[in-house]
């Protein structure tokens, strides 16, 4: 159910970049596996670092 919700809301707002970590059997209830959680976003995150740093905005000139 949280899956769907969750698709509905990404089809109605766009981002610019998805991740998806792959969590594998790790859900809500699993508190316990939470460095598993954060290394599979840690991995999805790098595997689209160069998408994500485009949109990063530019420095601002030093004044």
């Amino acid at each position: 159910m949280q899956a769907q919700l969750t698709d509905a809301r990404v089809n109605l707002y766009r981002p610019d970049v998805q991740l998806r970590p792959q969590l594998g059997d790790i859900d809500l209830m699993t508190f316990h596996r939470s460095d598993q959680a954060i290394a599979a976003g840690r991995d999805a995150a790098q595997a689209n670092l160069a998408r994500l740093l485009t949109l990063q905005p530019a420095p601002r000139p030093s004044t």
